[in-house]
């Protein structure tokens, strides 16, 4: 049971392995703030990724978003002005 679990995870990490950065971090995008800090446990490569500003800016402004599309689209909107 755990066991096996266990080499399933371990089996679809090394599916990452091939892949370049950038295309772990355009998924990193999709993950959840608290999968990115387990994730950041898994290996030094996913400790890396996980630490990059980028994708933390990108996360805070997409909460950012969530919480006040009205302002944020106003500010966008001014800014072209």
């Amino acid at each position: 049971g755990h066991i096996g679990h266990h080499r399933g995870k371990e089996e679809a990490l090394s599916l990452f392995t091939w892949l370049p950065d950038e295309c772990v971090y355009q998924i990193l995008l999709c993950v959840g703030v608290t999968d990115l800090i387990h994730l950041s446990s898994t290996n030094k490569r996913f400790h890396r990724l996980c630490r990059d500003t980028r994708l933390w800016k990108q996360h805070f402004n997409n909460v950012l978003r969530s919480l006040y599309p009205i302002h944020l689209s106003y500010k966008q909107y001014s800014r072209k002005a």
